[in-house]
């Protein structure tokens, strides 16, 4: 979005100098193109203002901790990945299918599982009656 803005010349509507004066066709453009990428639940809580900065910093508000929750869920997903074990009555096959579905997840917040970790991963989560099979 905010490249847009930048192309638009929009920037300093969403984000003015102090005393500076918004042009209001300026302001209509650069709202206009806010509400054009925003997702219906999204745009219903930002609709009811009236300039295009006060929608900017509604925005800020609402994703200002996107990020330290994304990291928040990746270290609990580390934390989670650290401790799995396979259980007693479950398959080689089920474990890795954990293991399968905790790097996906991983890739959705942004991190990637080296393929030697994952190997030795699965290779430690197995109990010792498989020690034939990691061997």
């Amino acid at each position: 979005m905010t490249a847009i803005l930048d192309d638009q010349e929009l920037s300093e509507v969403v984000q003015p100098n102090e005393g500076a004066v918004i042009d209001a066709m300026k302001n209509k453009t650069a709202r206009s193109f806010l509400f054009q990428v925003m997702e219906g639940n999204i745009l219903l809580q930002v609709s009811q203002y009236k300039n295009a900065r006060e929608i900017w910093a509604s925005l800020k508000v609402q994703f200002v901790g996107a990020k330290r929750v994304q990291k928040a869920r990746l270290l609990t997903l580390k934390s989670k990945f650290e401790k799995l074990k396979m259980a007693e009555d479950e398959t080689v096959d089920q474990c890795a299918g954990k293991i399968t579905g905790m790097v996906s997840k991983g890739t959705g917040l942004g991190h990637v599982f080296e393929q030697n970790v994952l190997v030795k991963k699965l290779l430690d989560a197995v109990p010792d009656k498989y020690f034939n099979l990691v061997a």
